[in-house]
């Protein structure tokens, strides 16, 4: 069901004693009970909203034992009592807490922190749900015990009991829901305001410093460069990555569309408009700074070509001044027969081959 569904290992009610009352109930009997479930009940009072949140949180605890025991024991020694009396405040809290729920649920946050109170204010919503939980599963042992006790209206019990637990279960699948967007909202926005934070220094780090004469200090700056251009990819990899996984899950919500979802009518257009506002500046800035990276790119590779065309004509030089001329000072004879001039000759020639490939 989610992190917040119903549990089957809650501890049930203490086995009630054997009733001492009389099953037919009087008047002032019947105002005892319909005390006591109101003060068990009282725990759970819808909260108010806090100023400077976006949904109230319920801030007092469970009933003790002794509470429930006596509740126990006095709807299991009585007969007469109208089941909906024991879940109506339950119901009420429910109702009241969905409406605070809904009135700022779509809303995810504009930033990485704004993103972050959101999430807090959430979970300790969420936590406090939680808590008043424990409330309601001992409500539903309770109506178990009386079904099994034989009460009058165990029909009616069993109704009441599948309609909370439907309720809960339907605003427990709505908190598992906004969990799940806060989180991926802080993780997209934190990755987005990483990327833009880091766009000047990578503006920077592409378009300032001169260029290395050197071909060792030139293989080293292309491969710092490509380092670079690595690092800016990934950083909006992720963020368009991310980007697009939250507005899939806003464009087509996680909770089931039918009318019984709590969310099914969410309206998120302006979440959406928001995360693609972030979404085109960050791809715009990336498409800046790939165009200053491509820059550079080329006049580095264009500066080692230089260095390496340089190179080799220096090879040349050093091999004409060192071997050609060398060669060609030394051997100014024609021959004087004929044996003598092809053997010059094909000297010459394989000078001639020896040139062509280092020169």
């Amino acid at each position: 069901m989610g992190r917040y569904a119903l549990c089957s290992e809650a501890a049930p009610p203490p086995t009630p004693p054997t009733p001492t009352t009389s099953t037919t109930t009087t008047t002032t009997s019947c105002l005892r009970l319909q005390r006591a479930v109101t003060f068990g009940s009282c725990f759970l009072h819808s909260p108010s909203k806090a100023e400077g949140q976006a949904y109230a949180v319920v801030t007092r605890s469970a009933p003790g034992e002794w509470v429930w025991e006596q509740l126990e024991d006095r709807m299991l020694g009585m007969g007469g009592l109208a089941p909906s009396q024991v879940s109506h405040e339950m119901f009420d809290w429910i109702s009241h807490n969905k409406e605070l729920f809904l009135q700022s649920h779509t809303e995810i946050g504009v930033s990485y922190q704004h993103a972050l109170d959101l999430q807090t204010q959430h979970n300790h919503f969420a936590m406090n749900s939680m808590n008043a939980y424990v409330n309601i599963n001992r409500i539903m042992s309770v109506a178990s015990r009386l079904s099994e006790a034989g009460h009058y209206a165990s029909q009616q019990i069993k109704q009441i009991s599948t309609q909370l637990d439907q309720e809960w279960k339907s605003f427990a699948a709505a908190l598992d829901e906004r969990s799940t967007i806060l989180a991926m909202s802080a993780v997209f926005h934190q990755k987005a305001e990483q990327f833009l934070s880091g766009v000047d220094a990578w503006c920077k780090m592409c378009s300032e410093g001169g260029l290395p004469s050197e071909m060792q200090d030139l293989e080293l700056a292309i491969h710092h460069h490509q380092s670079l251009y690595e690092q800016v990819t990934q950083a909006y990899t992720e963020v368009s990555q991310d980007g697009k996984a939250l507005l899939d899950v806003l464009q087509r919500p996680l909770s089931p569309g039918n009318s019984e979802s709590l969310t099914a009518t969410a309206n998120y257009s302006k979440a959406v408009h928001q995360v693609l506002d972030v979404v085109h500046e960050v791809l715009h800035h990336q498409r800046r700074l790939e165009s200053i990276w491509q820059h550079r790119k080329v006049r580095l590779h264009q500066r080692l070509q230089l260095c390496v065309f340089q190179q080799d004509v220096q090879q040349v030089l050093d091999w004409i001044e060192n071997h050609g001329e060398a060669f060609l000072s030394k051997h100014t004879g024609v021959g004087k027969s004929l044996h003598r001039a092809r053997a010059l000759q094909k000297r010459h020639d394989d000078f001639e081959e020896v040139a062509q490939v280092r020169c």
